[in-house]
Order: C-alpha cells, then structure tokens, then sequence
C-alpha cells in the first residue's frame, strides 16, 4: 500500500509541475526568482526576452545587474527598505542591456525558519505606455506645430520659479 501511495503521491507531483511549467510559458511576464544572495536563480522565457539576455548569461547575475545603470541607485533604494517586508511592492525602472522600461511587482520568499530565502520579480514591459505618456505630456505643454512651450507650461514653470524663490 505505501508503494503505490508513493507512486501516487509521485505522479500528481509531476502534473503539479507540468501543469506550473505551462502556466510559467503561457504568462505574457517575465518572471526572475533570485535567491537569498540576490542572485538569478531562474528566469522564464519572456524574463530572457525582456532583459536580452539568455538563461545562462542571467544565472548567477545580481538582481542590480539587470537594472540600467541610471536607475540603479533609485531601485536599489526601494529594494533596500523593502528588504524585511513580506508584501507585494512595485517599482518602474529600466532594464540595462535592452533598455526597455519594465513595471515590476516583487515579493521575498521566506524559508522554513521565517528567514530571507530570496525573491521573486515579475517584470512587464511598460515601454510603449511610458512613451505615449509622453506624448500626451508633450501635447498638453507645447505647441504642436512649433515644439514650443505653450501657455500652460509656462504658468507652471512660473509657478515653480516663484515657489523656490519664496523658500
């Protein structure tokens, strides 16, 4: 009896897997997970895709390693307080060799005994909605036919001026 409990226990192991392994392909993410020393320990397909590199150049790279290198301070500064919180947080950033822009949600995995056991990074590419952000931003301060600043980016800009001077 234990025999085949085991060969059970086995098999629903292995559809558990296959069943994770589809969902993992099918997401329209990338997904990191690092361990405790903040190193790549997986990355999925779309991960690859997004970061430019392949799952051997991503193995073993630290989770700074994929970020470009002027965002670099700010994510490490939200990386770094939010180092003990067991939520789910959330961070804009560029990646380094692609230079696409990402929105990544995160949350750190903890082992057995409650301590660090790593993280994991969910990254979607947030690149054509940050361009047409600015877009919109350009057309709503400045002219369209010249490129010039338009009447509301000056009473903002003068806003600003006025507000530095009284400090």
């Amino acid at each position: 009896m234990g025999r085949s409990y085991n060969e059970t226990l086995q098999r629903e192991l292995v559809t558990t897997e296959q069943h994770l392994q589809v969902l993992l392909t099918a997401a329209p993410v990338g997904i990191l997970e690092f361990d405790a020393d903040e190193r790549c320990c997986y990355i999925s397909t779309i991960g690859c895709a997004l970061s430019g590199c392949t799952p051997e150049q991503a193995l073993g790279r630290h989770v700074l390693e994929f970020v470009h290198s002027s965002d670099r301070d700010y994510f490490e500064f939200v990386w770094r307080i939010n180092h003990d919180s067991d939520e789910t947080h959330w961070l804009e950033f560029r990646l380094d060799t692609t230079d696409l822009w990402c929105s990544a949600h995160w949350t750190r995995r903890r082992g057995p005994s409650r301590s660090l056991g790593g993280a994991i990074l969910v990254l979607a590419n947030a690149t054509e909605r940050r361009e047409q952000d600015e877009r919109l931003w350009l057309l709503a301060h400045c002219d369209g036919l010249t490129g010039l600043p338009n009447r509301a980016l000056y009473w903002d800009r003068l806003n600003q001026a006025l507000r530095l001077a009284r400090r």
